[in-house]
């Protein structure tokens, strides 16, 4: 049997024995969902790891790089975190929004500060046709001058 290591990325969505198959083809995985915001802070400060944990446990036990998915995605902000930022608008909602984001960035950094190798950082902050709409109501667009 030829063994291949292709740097390439297993989608996770659950962790289980259904990667026994095909564990030796990969040495990298990801988590689809498990790592994104609204996933690991669904309500304002109030942290749920376990998911994206028991995906790093299953890559550390299997001898496999993480890959960190994501800081930031449109589709993925969690919902009092897209109230809040909406109701501010100008220095002070650029100021709040840039906060929120520092603070996610630095908890995740710090959770998985040995775990993972790489990290998406922002992922499809556009989306479709760009327009002026997009540019102006998008949130992250928001924290720029």
């Amino acid at each position: 049997m030829v063994t291949f290591h292709i740097k390439y990325i297993v989608m996770c969505v659950e962790v289980s024995n259904m990667y026994s198959d095909i564990d030796d083809h990969f040495n990298q995985l990801v988590c689809e969902n498990e790592m994104k915001w609204r996933m690991i802070e669904p309500e304002e400060g109030k942290y749920d790891f376990s998911k994206a944990d028991e995906i790093r446990d299953y890559a550390k036990a299997n001898n496999k790089k993480l890959r960190g998915h994501n800081f930031i995605w449109y589709r993925s902000n969690p919902t009092w975190f897209v109230n809040k930022t909406k109701a501010f608008k100008g220095e002070v909602g650029k100021t709040l929004l840039l906060e929120y984001i520092d603070k996610r960035v630095k908890t995740m950094m710090e959770h998985y500060k040995n775990d993972v190798f790489v990290w998406d950082v922002v992922n499809e902050v556009l989306r479709g046709e760009i327009s002026t709409a997009q540019l102006q109501n998008n949130d992250i667009f928001r924290t720029g001058d």
